[in-house]
């Protein structure tokens, strides 16, 4: 949600400190761009989809992260994952429960994050960090 942009932005800078790439819409969407078609690439080509979760995502407005969470959710679908693997990782900003009836079912069956006041963990980083790196492995050599 976009009132959640400052907290993203920090988990953005210490995932890019940890030379995860991370992409960011509101960053990489820029105006003439077919927003629908450029989303849906991204997705499917990313090691890891990261949704922020907190009570700004609890809206019933019509909200456009709630479209990137309905293509990841089925790109992730689509994924083959060992079990140590992972495609989907909620994290959680504030006391939000990822069980919430406006939050997708799905988050609720991964492990979720929670980074209380979205402040990044060593741990997290590490995480992320590592999934990324083993996606990128895995890729070079399918290819």
């Amino acid at each position: 949600a976009s009132g959640d942009a400052e907290i993203v932005q920090r988990i953005k800078s210490a995932l890019e400190k940890a030379r995860v790439d991370v992409f960011l819409d509101t960053e990489q969407l820029h105006a003439g761009n077919a927003w629908d078609a450029k989303l849906r690439m991204y997705i499917e080509k990313c090691s890891l989809f990261v949704p922020i979760i907190s009570r700004r995502t609890l809206t019933p407005d019509r909200r456009y992260f709630r479209k990137e969470w309905n293509l990841a959710l089925e790109e992730a679908e689509k994924v083959s994952f060992s079990p140590d693997a992972a495609f989907l990782l909620p994290v959680i900003i504030d006391d939000t429960p990822i069980n919430h009836p406006d939050l997708p079912a799905r988050f609720a069956a991964v492990q979720s994050e929670k980074l209380l006041g979205g402040e990044p963990t060593e741990e997290f980083v590490a995480r992320v960090r590592d999934l990324y790196r083993a996606y990128q492995k895995a890729k070079a050599v399918a290819a």
